[in-house]
């Protein structure tokens, strides 16, 4: 109610956050690709931006598989490498990181 702007903007992002979570790729990159009058020049620049990347926003919306656990996991153990330093033993690095993982310890 504020600014035309903002509320084209507004509904504009509104609209492609829908299409996101109901995984509409054609639509959202409809929308993407497509100039609203009256949205802002920052807005339409970025989304401009994310047009290029399509073909990863297309695979990332069709295929249900993400590297996200993985990338969890990374980061516990980069955290881990960041409070142990120190460890001279690897075997006791490694076990610590199962410990706090909560993963079943085999020991060799």
């Amino acid at each position: 109610e504020y600014d035309d702007e903002l509320n084209a903007t507004y509904q504009y992002i509104q609209e492609l956050v829908r299409c996101y979570h109901h995984h509409k790729v054609h639509h959202f990159l409809e929308l993407l690709h497509k100039r609203i009058p009256g949205v802002s020049h920052y807005t339409s620049h970025r989304c401009h931006n994310l047009f290029r990347r399509r073909t990863g926003i297309k695979r990332g919306l069709t295929f249900a598989f993400s590297n996200g656990q993985t990338e969890g996991f990374n980061n516990r153990i980069k955290l881990i490498k960041r409070i142990a330093f120190g460890y001279r033993n690897f075997t006791t690095f490694k076990t610590r990181i199962y410990l706090i993982i909560n993963h079943k310890i085999t020991v060799k």
